[in-house]
């Protein structure tokens, strides 16, 4: 069974601006605020998968056709374009009925990463310790389209204070392999 990572990005400057400048509301854990598509909300907000394809990122909800096999798991994961650097995003629930997200499947852990140093940039990497978190969720799911909102907060890296809590609501389809094959069950049903 494959381990499908699907990577949430969210543009953390223009998000902590608006919730600082009163565009939209900080929300609270229980009562997240709601984020639209881009262009209705100037929030750019984007998943990207290596095993599937975005069909329509430009009408009322964002598609993501994901190529899956049954009793397999989707990894999710949430970051900011700047990598984390300004702010700090991470899912604390998602999906009301808990088809996709189950929080206790949250995970936190410290991993190496390899990085050059310098100008111009070492030969050889340097060790650090990076913290990354995920949720993860088995793909064995009664429906191929998932449809409730993710939910993650927002903290300011320069002070540790939540920006805010927010909820998003993209579509993602599981084209479910057959099994033996790599072709999923369906086409993907991309408007046109």
């Amino acid at each position: 069974m494959a381990t499908i990572d699907i990577l949430i990005v969210v543009d953390g400057s223009q998000l902590a601006a608006q919730a600082t400048d009163g565009a939209l509301l900080a929300g609270s854990a229980d009562s997240p605020t709601p984020i639209g598509i881009y262009g209705t909300s100037g929030i750019y907000i984007m998943m990207i998968t290596p095993f599937g394809t975005i069909v329509d990122n430009s009408g009322d909800q964002p598609e993501l056709h994901v190529n899956a096999e049954r009793g397999g798991t989707i990894r999710w994961a949430i970051t900011t374009i700047d990598n984390n650097r300004s702010q700090t995003a991470y899912l604390y629930n998602g999906f009301a009925n808990k088809s996709v997200i189950d929080i206790s499947f949250y995970s936190c852990k410290a991993v190496k990463t390899y990085l050059a140093t310098g100008n111009p940039p070492a030969k050889k990497p340097t060790k650090f310790l990076n913290h990354v978190s995920t949720v993860l969720k088995y793909t064995e799911l009664p429906t191929a389209a998932l449809e409730d909102g993710i939910f993650f907060t927002l903290v300011d890296n320069k002070n540790g204070q939540t920006i805010g809590y927010f909820t998003w609501s993209p579509v993602v389809y599981l084209d479910y392999l057959q099994p033996g094959n790599d072709k999923p069950t369906g086409e993907p049903k991309g408007k046109k």
